[in-house]
């Protein structure tokens, strides 16, 4: 029988975060990190060494996307094979640019799926079809200001990434970050929760704070910089600890 009233509590920055416990036989998680722009699966090196210390299993798949052909569509097929090949229930966490391309896997690969967490990026909270329309405000913007990155299609790491990870850093598609994400299978699942987070210190904090209210969602703030696995690897991991103990537990 499953008891809904047993609850795991964690603290995270100035949040408490609490996630339903259902007592049955623990299913096995793998945890799936998905990077974020100009970067590759290196960046969550931090996390992943700390949830293997916790023995929760992980993978964080490489998505290059240096050629300007290579959009949303064909990163997330690929994510999508990875979730499928894990063989387990995943909880997958993405960051920053990567929520658009984790969306349209989430879509792809539903069945195992079993948390997400989504970080400081566009998170798909309209009705579908149109989970998450094109970024034509950003489109806009490099038309006026770097008419160069669209003529490419191909848009250079900023200069403060290149300082803090050198020659790692590597360009990105433009149409990976700014093309539309439509379902092609229907509405997203309404369970489980998923959880957007914000960074304290981040111009980008809004993003996430817009699932603040929204059912199906859960809002999650942690001390630290859009860096996350740089600024707050040991809070993030705390976090996804707990995500996936709900998850084994459903």
């Amino acid at each position: 029988m499953v008891d809904m009233n047993r609850r795991s509590v964690i603290l995270t920055g100035a949040t408490t975060l609490a996630l339903p416990r259902l007592l049955c036989a623990d299913a096995p998680v793998t945890v799936v990190l998905v990077h974020g722009a100009w970067v590759g699966n290196w960046y969550w090196q931090s996390v992943e060494a700390r949830l293997n210390a916790r023995g929760i299993a992980s993978r964080a798949p490489d998505l290059p996307a240096t050629d300007a052909a290579i959009g949303v569509n064909t990163l997330a097929d690929r994510l999508a094979q990875t979730i499928e090949a894990v063989g387990s229930a995943v909880v997958m966490v993405a960051h920053s640019a990567a929520v658009r391309i984790a969306t349209a896997a989430w879509d792809r690969a539903r069945s195992s799926v079993r948390s997400v967490v989504m970080i400081e990026g566009p998170l798909p909270l309209a009705p579908p079809p149109e989970v998450i329309p094109a970024d034509t405000r950003t489109l806009e913007y490099l038309i006026v200001k770097a008419p160069g990155i669209v003529d490419a299609g191909l848009w250079p790491a900023p200069a403060a990434l290149r300082a803090r990870y050198g020659d790692r850093v590597r360009p990105q598609s433009l149409a990976s970050l700014t093309s539309e994400v439509i379902l092609k299978n229907g509405p997203l699942p309404p369970e489980p929760t998923r959880y957007a987070v914000s960074m304290t210190d981040s111009p980008l904090a809004g993003l996430a704070r817009k699932a603040q209210g929204v059912p199906g969602w859960g809002h999650v703030t942690l001390s630290g910089t859009h860096d996350v696995a740089g600024s707050a690897p040991d809070a993030l991991t705390d976090l996804i600890a707990a995500v996936a103990d709900g998850a084994s537990q459903r």
